[in-house]
């Protein structure tokens, strides 16, 4: 491959990763406010119950949605984060062949509590989600603890959702990259 490819290419994967971090702030934005409304959903309907004694199994469902958007949010961050560190590897091979190794060079920054810190945004994201997730396992795990009135409801309930869980996991897994 001549320099000049190899600029054309650089320029290329330059715009792909580009593409994948805009894309990610954007998937990072739908599942917030998707999650926001079912966060609204799950305590507007516990203040109902609260008020009068209706079915928890509304309260249970918003919990289990709850549960697969916060669970697809961070498997979808995950795979965002793959690509872009898809796109770096193929950014530093391709500088490396024409001598302008700029991505590869660390950042050498002040870092303190008021200053800049070397964190990665994206894995901070996909923290987040994953306690994301984990606070609505446990917000299901108190409407169970709270309201439980019938085991066949939140029986029946818990395995849809594990169900969902194992289904957005398995088939929502990129068929072009290998395990």
């Amino acid at each position: 491959m001549t320099e000049e490819q190899t600029k054309i290419k650089l320029t290329r994967a330059y715009e792909l990763r580009d593409f994948e971090i805009s894309h990610y702030w954007k998937r990072a934005q739908y599942f917030w406010g998707f999650i926001a409304v079912i966060y609204a959903g799950f305590f507007a309907t516990v203040l109902s119950l609260e008020e009068k004694a209706s079915n928890f199994s509304f309260v249970l469902i918003i919990c289990s949605v709850g549960c697969v958007f916060s669970f697809a949010w961070y498997l979808v961050n995950r795979g965002s984060k793959m690509w872009q560190e898809h796109w770096e590897e193929i950014i530093n091979q391709f500088e490396k062949e024409i001598d302008r190794e700029l991505y590869s060079i660390p950042p050498n920054v002040k870092s303190g509590f008021f200053n800049s810190g070397k964190f990665s945004v994206s894995r901070v994201n996909i923290v987040v989600s994953f306690l994301v997730f984990v606070s609505w396992f446990g917000l299901w795990v108190f409407t169970v603890y709270k309201y439980s009135s019938s085991f066949d409801e939140y029986v029946i309930v818990g395995l849809f959702t594990i169900i969902s869980l194992f289904l957005v996991y398995f088939f929502g897994r990129s068929k072009r990259v290998k395990s």
